[in-house]
């Protein structure tokens, strides 16, 4: 139970460097305190640490694991990041743009404020959408 508490601290902290003025609890939760607001759980057991979702979610694969913690934030800041830069770029749409370029420069934005590491991987990830559906300004 402690190492849960300890875990979602630890997420919070991070979480921070990117949204200063939020709480991760606002989008996750551990087992002994989720709510019905919390459809994302996560949790730390047997040197993994894991992701879980609960409700309308669990028709995606439901639980997710990591060997890692940096992949562990990765996939969980990834999630909160695309929905915030879709926000982003609703509300920042330019005429004759495709919306993924906001989309994209805001997600890059966001994951260089957690590491390069984290930058360089969203710049590959876009990199390959892009290859296979390239942009479409019109």
């Amino acid at each position: 139970m402690n190492e849960n508490k300890e875990l979602l601290k630890k997420l919070n902290t991070d979480f921070k460097r990117v949204f200063p003025n939020e709480s991760i609890l606002d989008y996750i939760a551990i087992p002994e305190e989720r709510s019905l607001s919390n459809l994302t759980v996560v949790y730390y057991r047997d040197g993994y640490y894991f992701i879980k979702y609960i409700g309308i979610r669990e028709a995606e694969k439901s639980i997710k694991y990591y060997k890692n913690y940096s992949d562990f934030l990765y996939n969980i800041l990834d999630e909160i990041i695309t929905n915030k830069a879709i926000d982003f770029a609703a509300k920042n749409r330019k005429p004759n743009e495709d919306f993924r370029r906001s989309l994209f420069t805001k997600e890059i934005e966001l994951m260089a404020l957690i590491s390069d590491e984290f930058r360089e991987k969203k710049k590959n990830e876009i990199k390959a959408i892009l290859e296979n559906n390239p942009y479409t300004d019109s």
